[in-house]
């Protein structure tokens, strides 16, 4: 019989198989944790803590920061529709609009138009009456211009004729110096320099405002026009007063308006008062007194500024008035020129002579007559007839001076002074029509003016509607991706959501088309890191999508103030906004996705390095655990940079010596002496509340 083994025997042998790979497992578990701690920094495990052995080497200072991906620039399309209106269409967030739609004229969004179509109609109907109008108003210009050269034209004409008809009756020269005397040529040449303003063009009759002023009364200080008279009599006080000076002196000396014209400024009237001259003898004795410096534009009334129409006026102010002009002397045959008034009295005085010589022959006839009927050589019959010659030939001797008489007494005066008002009314005539003419035109241009007003008016209203209507219809114009506007503010309203049926407003953003191209990421720096921010430093990037790509970048851009719409959110928060340019160019690298930045900002080379848990704050001073043979010393140290990992020691420690990652249980008395605002990093406190970065180590 055969025996077999013992069951408990057999269980022995399992427990020492189990137990021998138990302990070879944990051998290796044990090798592994010392290898561990040893390749992570040459650290030991201790009853104290663990330790790191301080180190040399490259330092790089970096800033790590969170943002969101977007084009460096974009198209921003905006409603430019006045008020506001509906969208009817809008194509899909997210398509990509390629160079071929851009081409074909792919439409975007279309607005609602269908109000502005309406006054569009309305401007339309508009538009068309005022440019009738503003046809007609130039066409009327034109007319009352060439209306104007008429009727200024016969006006002339009839001071032409009026004015031959007075030479033609008293003779050229008679009537030349006659009208000379009464400065009626003067008269007649200011009304005709006049002239070319009634056909003037719009421009030159409404010159600029400044030109344009209003007549007014001249107050007592005004400055006054001196006429040839006032200036004599102010030359006589003065010599009088002992200043020997002439009238024409004074002329060139006294100060000139723009027409050149000496007048009287308040300056000079004080200094001739001071001089002891009666100004106001002077200036209230003269005629001329007070007149007003002639405006550039021309006169619509007889004010005191324009020169006097009628002869007499004229006469008058020369003291030698037209009724007081005595016609009758020239009514002399060896005076007058040669004229009508020189034949009319040749045959009144040819009559008169004819009738003398016609009454003497008569009265001889008679007296031989007589001395025959005396010896009956003639009949009574004859005798009588011889008699009734010589009454005939006394009534017309006597008719004969009568015409003559009343010829130079009554005709000749009357047609003078009848052919001389005829050429004055002529020249007041002349002068009605001149300035009828320019209050016609200055009527006409004025509505010329305001048609052409109304007319720009009205086309600008219709041009801006029309382009109201075009802008309702939004058209690619470059490639990119379609984003809807206010997509970041969707998260907390809806109110400006962009969708078919939504209203927008004019300037509102309704799409923007960034380009995909120049694509970087706008991260938000802490005011504590902010100051090492710098245009030109190099970044990694990395997409959060894509966490195995490492992109790289530069900054670009660092905002001056700090971003004004977080603090809503958190006033003692402040950052700056920055932006990050990234190198190349990535089709599947799209706007708002997340991204990591890592500003590299600083690179420390040979320096010495502990982790950032190993300094700690003791007492207000930095301070490290060194482990020592004698155990754990606190030694004070002196930082300089770091980053999220290491930090930089400048004194208080060697190369290789050991520091404590956490505070020995031996100092666990000082967190009890600790400040209430200090903690056991040796971070300075506005360094640790900056948002959490991380950096590289060497």
């Amino acid at each position: 019989m055969t025996k077999t083994p013992d069951a408990g025997s057999t269980g022995g042998a399992g427990k020492s198989r189990r137990f021998s790979l138990a302990w070879k497992v944990g051998l290796v578990v044990v090798l592994l944790g010392a290898a561990l701690l040893f390749f992570r920094g040459g650290g030991d495990a201790t009853t104290s803590g663990t330790t790191f052995a301080v180190r040399k080497g490259k330092l790089p200072i970096t800033v790590l920061e969170g943002g969101s991906v977007e084009a460096l620039e974009s198209q921003v399309i905006k409603s430019q529709v006045h008020g506001q209106t509906k969208i009817l269409s809008i194509v899909d967030e997210g398509y990509r609009v390629t160079k071929k739609d851009v081409e074909n004229g792919l439409v975007l969004v279309t607005l609602d138009s269908s109000d502005i179509k309406e006054k569009l109609t309305q401007a339309e109907i508009t538009f068309q009456n005022s440019a009738a109008m503003f046809t007609d108003a130039r066409e009327q210009y034109e007319i009352q211009v060439k209306q104007n050269e008429s009727d200024i034209k016969a006006a002339e004409l009839d001071v032409k004729f009026a004015r031959m008809d007075f030479e033609k009756y008293l003779g050229a020269g008679i009537a030349s110096k006659i009208m000379k005397k009464l400065d009626l040529d003067k008269v007649e040449a200011r009304i005709k320099a006049e002239a070319p303003k009634a056909t003037a063009s719009v421009e030159a009759l409404q010159p600029p405002a400044a030109k344009v002023s209003p007549k007014k009364t001249e107050q007592p200080h005004e400055a006054k026009s001196l006429t040839p008279e006032m200036l004599d009599k102010i030359a006589g006080a003065l010599s009088s007063k002992g200043a020997k000076i002439s009238g024409d002196k004074l002329r060139q000396m006294a100060p000139k308006n723009d027409d050149g014209q000496p007048i009287l400024t308040p300056r000079m009237r004080d200094r001739l008062k001071k001089m002891g001259v009666d100004l106001d003898t002077i200036v209230q004795s003269s005629p001329a007194e007070g007149a007003p410096v002639q405006s550039d534009m021309p006169a619509l009334d007889n004010s005191p500024g324009d020169l006097p129409v009628t002869a007499s006026a004229v006469d008058g102010a020369q003291g030698d008035g037209i009724d007081k002009v005595d016609f009758s002397k020239y009514a002399d045959a060896d005076l007058l020129e040669d004229g009508s008034a020189k034949q009319s009295l040749r045959q009144y005085t040819d009559d008169k002579m004819l009738a003398e010589e016609d009454l003497s022959m008569s009265k001889n006839q008679l007296d031989g007559t007589k001395k025959l009927a005396a010896r009956d050589f003639v009949t009574h019959t004859e005798l009588e007839t011889d008699q009734m010659k010589v009454t005939r030939a006394q009534i017309s001797l006597e008719s004969a001076n009568t015409a003559l008489e009343l010829f130079v007494k009554y005709e000749f005066p009357k047609q003078c002074e009848q052919l001389l008002s005829n050429y004055e009314e002529a020249l007041r005539k002349l002068e009605r029509v001149q300035k009828q003419a320019v209050s016609k035109l200055a009527q006409a241009a004025a509505k010329y003016k305001s048609e052409e007003a109304q007319y720009s008016l009205n086309k600008q209203r219709r041009d801006d509607l029309q382009e109201q209507i075009d802008n309702c219809v939004i058209r690619a114009e470059r490639p990119g991706l379609v984003v809807y506007g206010g997509s970041e503010r969707r998260r907390w309203s809806s109110n400006d959501q962009i969708e078919e049926g939504a209203t927008v407003r004019e300037r509102q953003e309704i799409i923007t088309i960034p380009d995909m191209t120049q694509m970087g990421v706008n991260v938000s720096i802490h005011e504590s890191a902010i100051k090492k921010i710098k245009l030109g430093q190099v970044c990694q990037i990395r997409v959060d999508a894509y966490p195995n790509k490492v992109l790289t970048g530069k900054v670009v851009k660092v905002d001056v103030l700090p971003d004004s719409q977080n603090r809503w959110l958190n006033p003692d928060l402040k950052v700056y906004t920055t932006r990050i340019s990234i190198d190349g160019v990535y089709d599947w690298l799209k706007p708002g996705m997340s991204a990591q930045v890592e500003i590299m900002v600083n690179e420390l080379d040979n320096v010495l390095m502990v982790p950032l848990q190993a300094v700690m704050q003791t007492h207000g001073e930095q301070v490290c655990y060194v482990s020592t043979s004698d155990g754990p010393e606190r030694r004070p140290v002196k930082t300089g940079e770091f980053n999220n990992d290491f930090i930089e020691i400048k004194s208080g420690l060697k190369e290789g010596e050991k520091v404590y990652l956490r505070r020995p249980k031996e100092f666990q008395y000082e967190d009890d002496n600790a400040s209430p605002d200090e903690s056991d990093s040796g971070i300075p406190q506005e360094e640790i509340k900056a948002p959490a970065t991380k950096s590289k180590s060497t």
